[in-house]
């Protein structure tokens, strides 16, 4: 179900260590799920014949011939043409061969602030993509609607069509 979705919300408890969220990662990026990440700037085609042609545009500080055969035989691909368009990992190329990653955008939910100091608080909005709240008090929903809206990509349209425009009149009725 996560896997299709456009953007996941993961709510936590302020009060409680971050430790959960590291956890939830973990365990989504096990289900192939990459949360606030973007795809590899890797171009991967298979072959037939003629083995691995590895071009890298960038100096590249992991990844290097020996290291891309190896993990391409992993998955018993001998012929490939391989081009890293930024200093790629690992984990990025196995990613691309793999082939059914979602990279998903991410907000945190920290609830509970109405439980905090201030100056907790202020430590807590350094966290990247996290926005905190107070669901009990319905605390800074404007924020979270923001960056929802930010995350999704989402353009708000306000013009009006001149054909759509009916004003009521006194029975209710709509005069066209």
């Amino acid at each position: 179900m996560a896997r299709t979705a456009s953007l996941i919300f993961i709510v936590l408890d302020v009060l409680k260590p971050l430790q959960h969220k590291r956890i939830i990662e973990k365990e989504l990026e096990g289900f192939g799920i990459r949360l606030n990440k973007k795809p590899p700037n890797i171009i991967f085609k298979r072959k037939d014949k003629g083995g691995i042609n590895l071009q890298t545009l960038v100096p590249q500080s992991e990844l290097d011939l020996d290291l891309v055969k190896t993990i391409l035989g992993e998955y018993r691909i001998s012929s490939a043409d391989i081009t890293l368009r930024y200093d790629a990992t690992a984990d990025d190329l196995i990613d691309v061969v793999e082939g059914n990653r979602s990279y998903i955008p991410c907000i945190y939910l920290l609830n509970k602030i109405d439980q905090i100091s201030v100056e907790e608080l202020d430590i807590i909005c350094e966290i990247p993509h996290c926005v905190p709240i107070s669901a009990h008090h319905k605390w800074n929903y404007d924020s979270l609607l923001e960056k929802m809206w930010e995350y999704l990509k989402l353009v708000r349209d306000e013009t009006q069509s001149q054909y759509l425009c009916v004003s009521l009149n006194a029975s209710g009725l709509g005069d066209f």
